[in-house]
């Protein structure tokens, strides 16, 4: 059973547990209240919500509408808890996770005084916020759960949007991440083989939700990505005006274009939908594939379609790398399926997900990936569907507590985002048939004499590094052990009938000492009787001492002798 947190303990973290149980009981998910070990909490949300949650509208019938408008008045933790769920289809069904991924965290505007006095606390070395804006629209473009945006002229009459942090919301945030985690930690004591960490994914969880709370950060990712694409004529990003960012505020070029959630597909020419998704496909793909650094959250509201139907990406406070290594494996995980090659794919998934070598050697864990690899048996490059590939294959293998590493979440989660958003636009866009040029170059890179030439010089690198400092290792390693620092524990295997014979020979050897000494002490006793004048009793003990010491060690030694001839 784990430790309770101490934090959980405040009047605060008990009240905020109260307030969930009683809003999922009002939802009518009595059952995930149960799920989670609740019932302490279950009796005291029913005095307030007694009565049963009743059906609003037809579709509130089912379980996935229920909780998805339960997360919503949750508030803005558990709507991002919810969103990042979305992608996990080894967790929920397909409903559930059509239905999180409806989730919207609109929210009460924030009055415009509060937004002055932010500004002003923003921007302490300036005397007035007037010397950076020349003015900023009361009326907000957004308010999110994290952040209201408003549009504003900088100084110059250059356009820009201004997004301001909610006042409060860090320690909202923190809180709930307490609850969250206190859950977690019951849930894994409550039922001890889910399949899954729960404590894992609220840390994982968290560290996505305070990166977005970082607006340094996401105002580095965006010029990073911004300077990444200048050049594009399809793919861009705003661009960041660094005088006009602090802790709480950040402020980026307006884009001129529409939302793709408020696009109007039906008003388009089928050329144009193809090639705004097109532009959109190649805008990730390029991101995640050829510069290892890529927006991980390219769902609708945050993809405009700007004039000649250029793809612009906003809010890049989520971002994530794929690495030349996670590259390289993942080229031998498709390369293993196309080919048919078993081996290689299994290989390719001990070192993605960090595989114990025992699961590993398990006859069934190589059967069952084999079974899976026979699925692509001489199927074509341009008919895998990396996102779709990658999620399906690190969910079967979550019975053998294989965990999908966190880039390569960020990486299914962001092509699975793609593929919804370029279906969206036009169905009939062939998502394999584009995907194809970028798995193969994937796959071919491996191979080029670069890149050999790259992995021998960096394996000759590190022999040098490890021949340089094994003289200071081994050194070191002989002061601890002088100074006793340094402990070496054998343990042996297989000798526990040499204890007991051991153990039974130091028996006989103390037997014998015994059976000796009282044999030796008797003559004694017998010797001294002629030289003691009347005390013939010396001799009658002696001669009983002689007397019992033979039979002792005659009943000691005899059956060993009997058993050891026999």
């Amino acid at each position: 059973m784990s430790s309770t947190p101490p934090l959980f303990n405040t009047f605060r973290n008990i009240k905020r547990i109260s307030e969930i149980v009683s809003v999922l009981l009002r939802y009518g998910l009595d059952d995930v209240v149960r799920f989670f070990g609740l019932e302490s909490f279950y009796e005291t949300g029913r005095k307030f919500f007694s009565k049963k949650y009743a059906n609003s509208t037809p579709e509130d019938a089912f379980f996935s509408v229920r909780l998805r408008k339960a997360l919503e008045e949750l508030g803005p933790t558990f709507i991002k808890f919810g969103q990042i769920m979305s992608t996990r289809s080894d967790l929920f069904s397909p409903e559930t996770l059509a239905e999180l991924k409806r989730l919207q965290d609109h929210c009460e505007k924030i009055p415009f005084e509060k937004i002055l006095k932010e500004l002003e606390a923003g921007f302490p070395h300036s005397s007035d916020w007037k010397e950076i804006f020349e003015s900023i629209d009361e009326i907000p473009l957004a308010a999110g759960s994290i952040a209201q945006t408003h549009r504003a002229v900088l100084k110059g009459g250059k356009p820009a949007v201004l997004k301001i942090m909610r006042p409060g919301i860090r320690s909202v945030i923190r809180s709930d991440i307490d609850v969250l985690t206190y859950l977690a930690r019951h849930l894994e004591s409550f039922h001890w083989n889910l399949g899954f960490h729960p404590v894992e994914m609220v840390n994982e969880f968290a560290d996505q939700i305070f990166r977005e709370l970082d607006f340094q950060n996401e105002a580095q990712s965006t010029d990073r990505l911004q300077k990444l694409f200048t050049d594009s004529p399809n793919v861009c990003f705003p661009k960041v005006y660094w005088e006009a960012v602090s802790g709480n505020i950040l402020t980026l070029e307006e884009i001129k274009g529409t939302p793709l959630s408020q696009l109007d597909v039906s008003e388009l020419t089928p050329e144009d939908r193809n090639q705004i998704a097109e532009n959109l496909f190649h805008g990730v793909f390029m991101q995640c594939f050829e510069h290892g650094f890529f927006h991980a959250d390219p769902h609708p509201g945050n993809l405009f379609v700007c004039p000649g139907n250029k793809i612009a990406f906003i809010d890049c406070g989520l971002t994530s790398f794929l690495d030349r290594r996670t590259g390289d494996l993942l080229a031998g995980l498709f390369y293993g399926m196309a080919a048919d090659d078993s081996d290689r794919v299994v290989r390719a998934v001990i070192q993605l997900g960090d595989v114990d070598p025992e699961i590993a050697a398990r006859r069934e864990f190589y059967a069952d990936i084999a079974a899976y690899v026979a699925r692509f048996r001489s199927l074509p490059f341009e008919q895998i569907q990396v996102g779709s590939v990658l999620q399906d294959f690190f969910s079967k293998l979550r019975k053998y507590h294989v965990h999908c590493p966190s880039d390569i979440l960020f990486l299914i989660k962001t092509i699975s985002l793609l593929e919804s958003d370029v279906v969206f636009v036009c169905p009939s866009f062939h998502f394999s048939t584009a995907a194809q040029p970028y798995l193969v170059r994937l796959i071919k890179q491996r191979w080029r004499p670069k890149t050999i030439r790259r992995a021998l010089f960096q394996s000759a690198d590190d022999l040098g590094r490890l021949i340089s400092v094994l003289p200071s290792e081994i050194e070191q390693g002989l002061g601890l052990f002088k100074k006793g620092k340094i402990q070496i524990r054998l343990v042996h295997e297989g000798l526990e009938h040499m204890d007991q014979t051991v153990a039974r020979s130091s028996w006989r050897i103390a037997n014998m000492f015994f059976g000796c000494s009282l044999m030796l002490s008797g003559s004694i006793m017998i010797l001294a009787e002629q030289f003691a004048k009347g005390a013939s009793w010396l001799g009658e003990i002696g001669l009983a001492a002689f007397g019992i010491s033979f039979l002792f060690l005659l009943g000691s030694n005899l059956p060993n002798w009997f058993f050891r001839n026999k």
